[in-house]
């Protein structure tokens, strides 16, 4: 769908939200593949669950956190990947940070090998 102004440029499809959902599905074949190398790696069992309906409601967070399949109790991390973008710069874009304590030290000890610009937004809320 074009906006105005944007009329006869190319819009590629894939970054809202198929981007997210495959980069979804390889973090959950590689965490497979990780657990069936060495059961050990990681100590704790692993959800992945994808969304729809975020635009008209958040339908199928709210039907999650609603009609949870196992015991919230039991939930220690929560991450979405909505949107992959493709940026030009070596630049990584993160939202949400400051929905843990821990995300901002972690995200930026990680990043020193990987030398992205970081730009941080603390806000889980946005855009």
């Amino acid at each position: 769908m074009e906006r105005a102004g944007e009329e006869g440029q190319i819009h590629y499809g894939a970054d809202d939200n198929a981007s997210g959902t495959a980069l979804v599905l390889e973090l959950a074949r590689a965490f497979a593949a990780e657990r069936a190398r060495n059961p050990n790696t990681l100590p704790r069992g692993l959800l992945f669950a994808f969304w729809s309906g975020e635009e008209i409601g958040l339908i199928g967070s709210s039907h999650f956190a609603e009609h949870p399949p196992l015991d919230l109790s039991n939930i220690v991390a929560y991450v979405n990947f909505d949107m992959v973008g493709r940026l030009n710069e070596n630049k990584l874009n993160l939202e949400g940070v400051g929905s843990s304590s821990l995300w901002r030290k972690l995200i930026e000890r990680r990043n020193v090998a990987a030398g992205f610009s970081l730009a941080l937004q603390d806000d889980p809320y946005l855009p």
